[in-house]
C-alpha cells in the first residue's frame, strides 16, 4: 500500500462516547467533527418526557431497533 492512500473510514465505540442531554432524552453523538458536516450518528435514549422540536438546517433519519 502506498503512502498516498489515506484512511477512508472511522471507528467509534459508542459506549466510550459521553452521553449528553437532548430534546428527546439522552444522546451519544459520533462523527460530529466532520468539517463538511455531511453526516453524524446519534444514538438516542428517548425519554417519556421527550420534547417536540424542529430542525431548520438538518434532516434527521431515525432507525429504530
Amino acid at each position: 500500500m502506498s503512502e498516498s492512500n489515506s484512511q477512508k473510514f472511522s471507528v467509534v465505540h459508542l459506549g466510550d462516547v459521553t452521553a449528553v442531554p437532548c430534546p428527546c432524552g439522552i444522546s451519544r453523538r459520533a462523527f460530529t467533527d466532520d468539517l463538511d458536516q455531511i453526516a453524524s450518528l446519534h444514538v438516542v435514549g428517548v425519554s417519556v418526557d421527550a420534547k417536540t422540536h424542529c430542525l431548520k438546517k438538518l434532516t434527521e433519519i431515525y432507525y429504530i431497533f
